[in-house]
């Protein structure tokens, strides 16, 4: 795996295995107060600097030491939180495009997104808004050709690859194939958003 390495004057980057281990070494780097621009991606953490202030070799061995520390201070397995998803109807206006894109039935294809785990590899592209891997390699859909300029908050989409959580209301092309009640979002928090990287997600059909 590439190691940590400069790409401009002052940017440099650091390669990591998920986006829970992007989100830890990040984590660190805050710490360090060294960097101007902290950002997680799904595979790398990305830095800006001031070269004025710290020389280069420097931030290359912050980010090689914050990704060694991460993995270190990594506590097991991530926990798991299971959300209730009502799926189809006018919740899932999508479903049956997206279960015909993996050649299943509904109920096959209900029964095939809430029989394994999703990590949480990132967020964006807008506020709480979650990418979730390890989709089944089946589902193949992919974006709408047209946009819906409003998705419900709770709505849960997929493309090929990934699911994803709409924590707010907002527009989006992603195929949405439910919604759920489960609280994403709490204002008087001090981290209002309950998903972040690292995190792992089962669903289940809502009763």
């Amino acid at each position: 795996m590439m190691r940590a390495r400069m790409i401009g004057d002052d940017l440099a980057e650091l390669a990591v295995e998920d986006g829970g281990a992007a989100q830890a070494v990040a984590d660190l780097l805050r710490e360090s107060g060294s960097f101007e621009e902290i950002v997680p991606t799904m595979r790398k953490v990305a830095v800006q600097f001031d070269p004025l202030s710290i020389e280069a070799e420097d931030v290359l061995t912050l980010l090689t030491n914050a990704k060694r520390n991460a993995v270190e201070g990594a506590s097991g397995e991530a926990k798991t939180l299971v959300v209730p998803v009502h799926y189809g109807g006018k919740d899932g206006p999508d479903i049956e495009l997206v279960a015909a894109s993996a050649g299943l039935s509904v109920a096959e294809f209900i029964e095939l997104h809430g029989a394994r785990e999703y990590p949480v590899e990132m967020m964006g592209f807008t506020p709480g808004f979650a990418y979730l891997g390890g989709l089944d390699d089946r589902v193949t859909a992919g974006r709408l050709e047209t946009p819906r300029p409003h998705v419900p908050a709770g709505s849960v989409g997929t493309i090929k690859g990934f699911s994803c959580i709409y924590a707010l209301a907002g527009p989006g092309g992603w195929p949405i194939i439910g919604r759920t009640d489960f609280p994403l979002f709490d204002l008087d928090k001090e981290d209002p958003f309950r998903l972040v990287p690292g995190m792992k997600i089962r669903f289940e059909a809502a009763q």
